[in-house]
């Protein structure tokens, strides 16, 4: 068993500086429609779309020995619980098992960071 991580820090200037209203072209290459819907439900969609980008950017990092992946091929969602995981968009990464990706996200007013633990079996 190997177990790959990645991590990720993000500003979160960097979003609230590109508010989506003048920037659907980023928004529309990097997040998917359900997770654009889910962080613009919030009271503060900033933070969200910022630990997204950086689950995404943690995902690549653990698991881009093995997958090529593309920002929108990676779904960062929460369960009924509330709980954050990944799911892939696209047949590309057949050798990943999704339930071997592990991802805890946090953010605050300034920074959003994500962690994620990959177990290749």
């Amino acid at each position: 068993m190997i177990c790959e991580i990645g991590v990720d820090v993000v500003d979160l200037s960097r979003f609230i500086d590109l508010p989506i209203s003048n920037n659907e072209k980023f928004y529309d290459k990097v997040f998917t429609e359900r997770e654009k819907k889910y962080c613009l439900s919030k009271v503060n969609p900033y933070e969200r779309f910022a630990v997204r980008f950086a689950a995404k950017e943690a995902v690549i990092k653990a698991v881009g020995k093995t997958a090529r992946l593309s920002y929108k091929e990676i779904e960062v969602l929460n369960n009924g619980k509330g709980e954050p995981y990944i799911t892939f968009l696209t047949k590309g990464p057949k050798l990943i098992n999704e339930e071997n990706i592990h991802i805890s996200l946090a953010h605050t007013e300034k920074i959003a960071i994500a962690f994620v633990v990959y177990i290749n079996l």
